[in-house]
């Protein structure tokens, strides 16, 4: 059997002209100085081109430069590279001042609250371009952010400014008190899980035009591909259902705070049954990269998405399930 390791999954999801702009606002106490970030190639300021604002679309949770360019866009390196964008007026994302005050870095993290999950929750971290780093708060309320809250580890998806803390002297961090928004950890009854199967398999799909082989003519698809045969054990039911984190026991149970509902394996099902590319880093939670030795993209591959072909309850008493599914193998570095 082969020594796996906690996986990191990444579903797709979409930004739209709704859901694509981020706030930060440095020095709010002082001189407030306002960051926006949208995400829409639509929404340039005159005068300027891309990259400074990027496209809506099909997004991933990860901050992967050379995969984010691959065609899997990562929402986390996208908005690292926006606040941090040139050092003169008026670049893309600043306001008309042109003020820079910090320079910023994403990092995954033990969520504060939800403690269980190492690696899930997100710290975005600034330092001073003039020490020490200026304060910055994110408000997810008013309207000026429309991007989820939870796609960055809160509890809410328009939370009130976002409290800060300090790791240094010259840093100011503000670290998420859940596990991030799409993207999925296996979780369950000793902590994190292993999976029990990752099974690769070999596929081919022919037709022939006659059952005597020996004059058969026929057609061959799919030659050399793979399907991967994926079996998670003793899921946690919080890490399993959208929602379940809401409920103190359920989310006591999976390691969670109290509202924590973010890491859910339905988001990974909605994701591969909506026939989405998925991201998998196979034994390896501890970054926001997607790992070159240890990737696969991966497509549904069931004859049925409904939920019940692929889970199963293991247990009712604490509610604990297994899930098994199998997907095609679009892309992969993983050798095993």
């Amino acid at each position: 059997m082969s020594n796996y390791d906690t996986d990191t999954w990444y579903p797709a999801f979409p930004l739209t002209s709704a859901n694509n702009t981020l706030r930060i606002t440095e020095d709010p106490a002082g001189a407030p100085v306002t960051i926006d970030v949208v995400l829409d190639a639509t929404n340039i300021a005159a005068g300027l081109a891309a990259p400074y604002n990027k496209a809506r679309g099909r997004y991933y949770n990860h901050r992967d430069a050379s995969f984010h360019t691959a065609g899997h866009r990562g929402l986390l390196y996208t908005i690292k590279e926006l606040l941090n964008v040139g050092t003169t007026a008026g670049l893309g994302t600043r306001t008309a001042s042109g003020a820079i005050l910090n320079s910023y870095e994403v990092f995954a993290i033990d969520p504060t609250g939800s403690t269980g999950v190492l690696d899930g929750g997100l710290r975005i971290q600034a330092t001073g371009l003039a020490p020490p780093a200026t304060p910055f708060e994110i408000t997810y309320t008013g309207g000026a952010t429309t991007m989820d809250g939870r796609w960055f580890g809160q509890l809410d998806a328009a939370p009130v400014a976002d409290p800060l803390s300090v790791t240094a002297a010259l840093l100011e961090n503000i670290d998420s008190p859940g596990v991030m928004h799409n993207r999925w950890i296996p979780y369950g009854i000793d902590g994190l899980v292993v999976a029990s199967r990752k099974r690769p398999i070999p596929f081919k799909l022919a037709r022939y035009s006659s059952e005597r082989i020996s004059d058969s003519e026929g057609t061959v698809w799919a030659k050399n591909q793979r399907l991967r045969l994926f079996e998670y054990l003793w899921l946690a039911s919080a890490h399993l259902y959208a929602n379940r984190g809401e409920d103190a026991d359920f989310a006591a149970q999976a390691g969670l705070a109290t509202g924590d509902a973010n890491n859910v394996f339905e988001r990974v099902w909605d994701s591969l049954t909506d026939g989405d590319e998925v991201l998998i880093v196979h034994d390896n939670t501890a970054g926001l990269q997607v790992d070159a030795n240890s990737y696969e993209v991966l497509k549904f591959a069931g004859s049925a998405p409904d939920w019940g072909g692929l889970h199963s309850v293991l247990r009712d008493a604490g509610d604990y399930s297994r899930v098994a599914f199998t997907c095609f193998v679009s892309e992969s570095n993983y050798n095993h």
